[in-house]
């Protein structure tokens, strides 16, 4: 099931959620880069994928894959686990934070969006897919939060739901049809 969603439906995924060519994007929590490999891919050699994971194990596969596919677009980086970056304000095309969210406590979350806030370039895009809360297959720290209840935390960190997509993704390395939020900043004046 994994090397279909390498292909096809991995491009067709980034096409419906808008990732581009040139695209500058950010994998946070990429783990073994499932949806690294398919962005470098979409978005050329015009464009740069950052994979970040805190697992080196995870990392040292995604370089493998890369290898294997000839892509030179792909950077990873060991996280310590710091939720600040070292990327500079208005960075990122897209950011990614797939699968990843149920593993940080509110406090942590809200650190991440006022740092997604700060890299994320003012015409880009927060993607996020919230697995794991209470409306869906419930685990850690989004166990008792809805995605109504995630949406509204997200926003209240000056972005806004810019669509839903229902859409077919990879997890666990099986396919599903689940949604996939993208956020957009809101611009102060």
């Amino acid at each position: 099931m994994v090397s279909k969603w390498d292909d096809k439906l991995a491009i067709e995924f980034f096409n419906k959620i808008g990732l581009e060519k040139g695209n500058y994007v950010l994998d946070f929590g990429c783990g073994e880069g499932y949806f690294t490999i398919p962005a470098a891919q979409k978005v050329t050699k015009e464009g740069r994928v950052f994979a970040l994971d805190i697992d080196e194990k995870n990392l040292n596969k995604l370089t493998k894959k890369a290898k294997k596919r000839s892509l030179e677009n792909i950077e990873t980086i060991t996280s310590n686990g710091d939720l600040q970056t070292k990327f500079q304000d208005n960075y990122f095309d897209m950011i990614l934070i797939y699968d990843v969210l149920h593993m940080f406590n509110k406090q942590q979350r809200e650190e991440l969006f006022d740092e997604f806030y700060r890299i994320l370039k003012d015409s880009g895009r927060l993607s996020i897919y919230p697995k794991h809360t209470a409306d869906n297959f419930p685990l850690h720290e989004l166990k008792h939060t809805y995605v109504d209840e995630l949406i509204k935390e997200i926003e209240c960190h000056k972005f806004a739901l810019a669509n839903r997509i229902k859409t077919k993704i990879l997890h666990n390395e099986e396919l599903q049809e689940d949604d996939v939020y993208n956020f957009k900043k809101e611009l102060l004046l």
